[in-house]
């Protein structure tokens, strides 16, 4: 078990544990495939070299790409910009109905569709998020193949109770260790699951001893030893989404005593979306890029300076280097690309690509790399989206009390 990773687990904020920084290389599978998305996603005409399973799911994605919301475009970027920064973690924050989820899926089921030769666990709060996010997957029309990587852990007792429906992605309960094998994503829910995450000669603690990405959704609640044995099992060089809302009030909304010593408790470890990281939107993603571009006019990044700021691209130059841009990395370009969003995510594309030409973006430290300072210190969060009510936030969401 890494040192730097049961830190991180527990929630400490410490720096006294030796820590060995992350760069790209070290994340090699993880970051192709993230790069190799990114090129899909941005592009407006196939790629020369893409494969027919490659089309078939940029023809299922391009629709949330180009969404004007951003948010799978800026989950993507914040993806690839941690990778960049070899940070450990990678909050994704957001009120309910925010589209995290449906985000997340999307990046995931195209990671391994790129890349089948990755590992990636989700680690649900409920039977009915497992469900929702096997939905999301099985949504995008996958090719069957690819889908057949994928596996839901589902217990017995939560179907025949119907707090949960079968998904054509679940591993039968009689041959799940047999099956899980064979599975490159694993999705899981509950603390039966997270005990066996936690057991170090279980087959799933075997099986995730090789994750590369792992999810943690609603992990504002994140909070018993169970969940801190499971995240803090994972390898050193994985890194963790974490899903949820940073506002809402972790351990449930009971009003006893009891639950509010509780919640105050949990208020105080700093662990990812609980952290103090500055919270930038997709539209506002631009000002953590732009703390890269620094340098003199020689500085290779130095022309992609003016391309990350808040006001539209009204000079003929800033659109001649968007387009000269998307000519380089693309190969291809489309006015899409000026708007905000699109912009933000080529310029972290560009970064992916000449990361060698530039100063490096790795984070040295432990509290560095959890996002809790220095350039990293940073999460995004994403603005609620048309399915949520108009009902002010603090009448849905337990605002947490304050310490006191």
């Amino acid at each position: 078990m890494p040192a730097e990773r049961l830190c991180l687990g527990c929630g400490v904020r410490s720096d006294e544990t030796t820590f060995c920084p992350i760069p790209p290389q070290d994340r090699s599978g993880l970051f192709k495939a993230t790069v190799r998305l990114m090129r899909l996603m941005l592009s407006n005409l196939p790629l020369p070299d893409i494969t027919d399973d490659e089309l078939q799911l940029r023809n299922a994605l391009l629709p949330l790409a180009h969404n004007r919301d951003g948010h799978f475009l800026a989950t993507l970027s914040a993806l690839l910009l941690s990778l960049l920064e070899g940070k450990t973690d990678c909050p994704i924050s957001g009120v309910f109905g925010a589209g995290k989820t449906r985000a997340a899926a999307a990046i995931i089921s195209g990671l391994i569709t790129v890349d089948p030769s990755l590992k990636i666990m989700i680690l649900t709060k409920e039977n009915v998020a497992s469900q929702a996010f096997a939905e999301h997957i099985i949504g995008l029309s996958l090719p069957s193949w690819i889908e057949a990587k994928i596996g839901r852990l589902v217990g017995y007792m939560a179907l025949q109770n119907h707090t949960t429906s079968s998904t054509r992605l679940d591993i039968p309960t009689a041959h799940r260790h047999d099956v899980l094998r064979t599975k490159q994503v694993i999705i899981g829910c509950g603390g039966g699951f997270r005990h066996e995450c936690a057991s170090r000669y279980s087959p799933v603690a075997q099986w995730m001893s090789e994750v590369d990405l792992a999810l943690q959704d609603e992990s504002q609640q994140y909070r018993n030893l169970d969940e801190t044995a499971a995240i803090a099992r994972l390898p050193r060089t994985c890194i963790v989404l974490w899903l949820g809302d940073h506002r809402q009030t972790p351990g449930g909304l009971r009003k006893s005593i009891v639950a509010r010593r509780f919640r105050q408790k949990l208020l105080r470890r700093p662990v990812a979306l609980r952290g103090n990281a500055e919270k930038v939107q997709p539209n506002t993603l631009y000002t953590v890029v732009a703390r890269y571009l620094t340098g003199t006019p020689l500085s290779p990044a130095y022309p992609l300076v003016q391309l990350m700021r808040p006001d539209p691209l009204s000079t003929e130059g800033a659109r001649d280097q968007v387009e000269a841009l998307a000519g380089e990395l693309l190969g291809t370009y489309t006015p899409w690309l000026a708007e905000m969003v699109p912009r933000t995510a080529l310029t972290v594309l560009w970064l992916a690509m000449h990361r060698h030409e530039i100063d490096s973006m790795v984070a040295l430290g432990l509290v560095e790399a959890a996002g809790l300072s220095g350039r990293q210190n940073w999460s995004l969060i994403l603005s609620s989206s048309a399915r949520v009510s108009r009902v002010p936030y603090e009448a849905v969401i337990a605002v947490p009390e304050r310490p006191g």
